[in-house]
């Protein structure tokens, strides 16, 4: 995993704070295109679920849209991983279960009841 920060006195002191994870010291605006290029990335993802959406998405649910989106970003692996495994895998270390993750897309209605007592 590798964490791009700036040259900032707190964000160079985590350089240990994140075992495993390499952290690359960077001026500032170095590494602008890349992150500007995945939150582009991201937001055509959400913009392209909203318009799937046979309602209206509140304003409230706009936090749950980019955490799905972002989850569905890390299932895919990457070509700048060098095996097969999704970031999501190296970063829990836990295999995705595909019927719970891709069982329902997000927006899905789903009812929902207790079993008796």
């Amino acid at each position: 995993m590798r964490l791009m920060v700036d040259l900032h006195k707190m964000l160079a002191s985590s350089e240990t704070s994140f075992p495993g994870a390499e952290v690359d010291l960077s001026g500032a605006g170095d590494h602008l295109n890349k992150i500007d290029s995945k939150i582009r990335y991201i937001k055509e993802m959400a913009r392209s679920v909203v318009a799937g959406l046979p309602f209206r998405l509140g304003k409230a649910r706009a936090k749950d849209l980019i955490t799905y989106a972002v989850s569905r970003v890390n299932i895919k692996s990457t070509s700048s991983l060098n095996d097969s495994t999704c970031p999501s895998v190296r970063f829990t270390g836990l295999k995705p279960e595909f019927k719970k993750e891709f069982g329902l897309a997000f927006g899905g209605y789903v009812e929902a009841t207790l079993p008796p007592p």
